[in-house]
């Protein structure tokens, strides 16, 4: 009788162990119906480092690249659906191919330098900011802002 209390415990704790794996696969959060990737690069070559942003596939993800130290997460999190819509909602309302590749002050060499990256669909883009301000990534830059922590987030200095 032992023996077969000590099966039938076995079996049943088995059965709520499966059982629960399975419920967190099913249950697993997705969010975003639309998918895309957006990469920001925000550097600094005069501190010799750069701040790493990936938005999409459901999570968002920072890291610090550095010559010194190499690649470390700083953050990363699953979207919420309003997230995922902020960002889908700027990127259906903005055609990335109307975008330059490169826009540059041509009178400064270093300073503010941002790199964007956007995979939507089969397009990509990618775009070179040297101390230059458009609305529009400023207005992108705003919503990955509210995603981040607040000394992750993004600067962009607007013209004066």
């Amino acid at each position: 009788m032992v023996e077969f209390l000590k099966y039938t415990r076995m079996k049943f704790f088995l059965l709520v162990t499966f059982f629960l794996a399975v419920c967190g696969f099913a249950f697993k959060n997705v969010n975003c119906e639309h998918r895309y990737i957006i990469r920001i690069w925000d550097r600094d070559f005069s501190l010799g480092y750069s701040v790493f942003y990936q938005i999409g596939g459901d999570s968002v993800i920072v890291k610090s690249q550095s010559g010194d130290e190499g690649e470390k997460i700083l953050m990363r999190q699953e979207l919420t659906e309003s997230q995922c819509k902020m960002a889908w909602n700027w990127l259906s309302t903005h055609n990335i191919d109307s975008f330059s590749t490169e826009y540059r002050d041509r009178r400064m060499q270093d300073g503010d330098q941002k790199k964007v990256e956007f995979e939507v669909g089969n397009k990509t883009k990618t775009i070179v900011f040297s101390n230059f301000y458009l609305k529009d990534i400023d207005e992108l830059f705003g919503i990955i802002n509210r995603m981040v922590k607040k000394d992750l987030q993004i600067y962009y200095k607007r013209p004066s």
